[in-house]
């Protein structure tokens, strides 16, 4: 292992690494970032393809992306913003890996959109949506769920928009954060009320709802799944953390905690946090030991806060359930189930039709 304190980085580093302080090392290493693998010293990064090719994040108006790659960030001219309308305001963020397009919110328009990652296929999913802050895809039974703060409810909508059906809709404050674990069929989110915040769990269908999370938590706001650790980790604004849990609420650590953050939005690329930050211009990241990464810089022309953030990987993890096939025999929502079933649902104004289905189901 060669330190990197006392030498110009450039000169011992890989251009896709950066000279960083490891806690167990004692020092300052070369380490590659995340989306690539080897020993971080020059010339010794390989491009992992199984991992993040970019991040996207909402800001303002518009939708950027910011490549892992250094070297193709200098060398080839990338558009780094996706999308541009006028008046939107972009919170939540998701990406479906199966057909390469990016959802997000419009708080300002009340819709739902999407677009693919080269800013082409725009299109809006679902209106008369009051104010959707999170965003999560069940990419293996094709549907989307999101939180919203204003009506106080959790949703569920297909990747098409046509059937759109509430889940939970009692004892929400402030919905905030979302995340999906499809193969084991369980929802997670944040509800960052501020005299009773907590981090709840059910069932895909809305049902065996759970508080998993209620101590020591301040403003909890974005979250996600890590499907290899089996872990749900978060920011809090307030107590100025990052943590994690197992999905059932036990052994619960802290993995950062940094006086100066105020973290928004979470999301995971080979077993690194990344997160948008109110605090900051730039996308900040901790790996799963506690070392701090070097931030990422946002991209030219964006203004005002980030929100939303999400890896764009070039593959989907590997995984099924009962609805992964001719959508589970279901008419219209077909949502998996912890015991590798599935509860075929309705939208909420659906025709008697898709009602009936359900007594033959």
């Amino acid at each position: 292992m060669y330190s990197c304190r006392n030498r110009p980085p450039h000169e011992i580093c890989d251009p896709n690494a950066d000279c960083v302080y490891d806690f167990k090392a004692n020092d300052y290493i070369c380490k590659c970032r995340s989306g690539f693998e080897g020993n971080g010293l020059r010339g010794k990064c390989y491009i992992d393809e199984s991992f993040g090719l970019y991040l996207v994040y909402t800001q303002g108006s518009s939708l950027h992306r910011l490549s892992f790659r250094q070297d193709e960030e200098k060398s080839t001219p990338i558009k780094n913003r996706i999308v541009y309308i006028p008046g939107q305001t972009a919170v939540g963020v998701a990406y479906d890996c199966h057909e390469q397009h990016i959802y997000w919110t419009d708080v300002s328009g009340k819709v739902i959109n999407r677009i693919r990652l080269d800013g082409s296929n725009y299109s809006v999913v679902l209106q008369n949506v009051k104010s959707a802050e999170g965003l999560a895809i069940d990419w293996i039974s094709r549907n989307l769920y999101f939180t919203d703060s204003e009506t106080k409810t959790i949703e569920v909508v297909s990747l098409d928009g046509r059937f759109r059906k509430v889940l939970i809709r009692s004892h929400l404050n402030n919905p905030r954060g979302i995340a999906v674990d499809p193969i084991d069929g369980y929802i997670f989110w944040t509800d960052w009320n501020r005299n009773s915040p907590k981090i709840e769990r059910s069932n895909m269908d809305g049902t065996h709802r759970k508080v998993i999370v209620s101590n020591d938590l301040g403003v909890p706001n974005g979250l996600y799944f890590d499907q290899k650790r089996q872990e749900i980790c978060w920011g809090d604004a307030k107590t100025k953390k990052i943590e994690c849990v197992e999905k059932d609420g036990s052994n619960r650590r802290i993995v950062t905690q940094i006086n100066t953050i105020y973290p928004f939005d979470l999301t995971e690329v080979r077993s690194n946090i990344y997160w948008s930050d109110w605090s900051k211009k730039e996308i900040q990241n901790v790996d799963k030991d506690g070392n701090i990464g070097m931030p990422m810089k946002l991209a030219p022309g964006g203004n005002g806060r980030v929100y939303g953030v999400v890896a764009v990987k070039n593959s989907c993890q590997k995984g099924t359930n009962a609805c992964d096939r001719t959508n589970g025999g279901c008419n219209q929502l077909c949502l998996p189930r912890p015991d590798h079933t599935r509860q075929c649902a309705c939208s909420d104004d659906s025709n008697l039709e898709c009602l009936k289905s359900l007594t033959n189901n």
